[in-house]
């Protein structure tokens, strides 16, 4: 399951290596990049931890930093580059962030309560990836059900931001679902094919309000 995720994050990253680095190209495009980069790293890890160690991977590695570095580029794509683009911070968007809030809390509760029945490390280092990804959630989410603002930015980034939620959404999954059976294969597909997206999505998006 591993390798299919790995294939789509190569994906990710042989097309960010092609287009994140040309002249002009905003800064939110390159962020994005690097999550997804960040994500490749991760995953290389575990696929060469499990082809050298068949017993498997335990306790913390450094392929966590993948999965949290990938989130909270993520999340600084949305926090430092978009968002205030969109939301001035006044009252009369609050129902548009009540309802991401709603979202990114009820993801954190249901993976929560199964995280929770893991032992004491297996639960810190799954909490350790929850935190960004909630965080992603609430955002991406956000950005999703926004109202339009002048030149586009929010339905321009429509697409990515569902395909952000979707990520995100699998993830949560990942850390309190079994990691074995017909669900773990169906959503390690499912994330291949939204890694190998993302990008393209994301620079489609870009390239509607940026030029």
């Amino acid at each position: 399951m591993i390798s299919l995720e790995l294939a789509g994050a190569s994906v990710a990253l042989l097309y960010g290596l092609c287009t994140a680095f040309r002249k002009h190209t905003p800064l939110y495009y390159k962020i994005v990049f690097f999550a997804m980069a960040s994500c490749f790293l991760g995953l290389g890890y575990c696929a060469l931890a499990q082809l050298l160690w068949p017993q498997g991977l335990q306790g913390f590695h450094v392929g966590y930093f993948g999965s949290v570095g990938m989130y909270f580029f993520l999340y600084s794509s949305y926090y430092g580059a978009i968002n205030s683009l969109a939301d001035d911070g006044t009252r009369r968007f609050r129902l548009y962030r009540a309802a991401a809030f709603f979202v990114a809390a009820l993801t954190a509760v249901l993976a929560g309560t199964g995280i929770w029945v893991l032992g004491t490390g297996e639960r810190l280092l799954s909490t350790l990836v929850l935190v960004p990804v909630v965080a992603t959630v609430y955002f991406s989410v956000k950005h999703l059900i926004f109202p339009d603002v002048e030149m586009g930015i929010i339905a321009a980034m429509r697409p990515f931001n569902a395909m952000v939620a979707a990520l995100c959404m699998l993830q949560a999954a990942d850390l309190c679902l079994p990691a074995a059976g017909a669900g773990a294969w169906v959503r390690a597909v499912c994330m291949a094919v939204l890694l190998a997206a993302c990008l393209p999505v994301a620079r489609k998006g870009v390239q509607r309000w940026f030029m």
